[in-house]
């Protein structure tokens, strides 16, 4: 079982994240805490860093460039050392950076933020987390 937060950009009303909902009969659930969205943002800051912290796994879903808040998460997670796994329908070139950080990468237009953590997380399984290779 792992500690597994979901960065990427907030939608107001149905999320991304909610499609991700089966995973957490099996794994930790660890954030964004989509229920304090009207809290402000030091304290939502605060929130969002020490979840973070807290996590073994950062699975990303990079559907924007200008996801400018996850870009921030990613690098924040980067320095802690944290496995990160970005994954999205395109390759940003601007996001460069951000999929350096990454310990693996998806990206592929066919894949939702569903199929996307169920096939990372089958690697992660068949390698025990030891050897999560970098994709393209």
């Amino acid at each position: 079982m792992s500690k597994i937060y979901c960065a990427g950009r907030v939608a107001r009303g149905i999320d991304w994240r909610d499609s991700l909902k089966p995973f957490w009969q099996t794994h930790t659930y660890m954030g964004p805490d989509l229920t304090s969205l009207s809290t402000t943002g030091p304290i939502l800051h605060r929130m969002c860093l020490d979840a973070l912290v807290r996590s073994e796994i950062i699975f990303t879903w990079l559907d924007s460039e200008q996801a400018y808040g996850t870009l921030v998460e990613i690098g924040f997670a980067h320095a802690k050392k944290k496995r990160i796994w970005i994954a999205g329908p395109a390759y940003y070139d601007e996001c460069w950076f951000a999929y350096e950080c990454a310990t693996l990468r998806l990206i592929d237009p066919a894949m939702t933020p569903f199929s996307a953590l169920d096939y990372l997380l089958g690697i992660h399984e068949h390698t025990n987390g030891t050897n999560d290779p970098k994709g393209p």
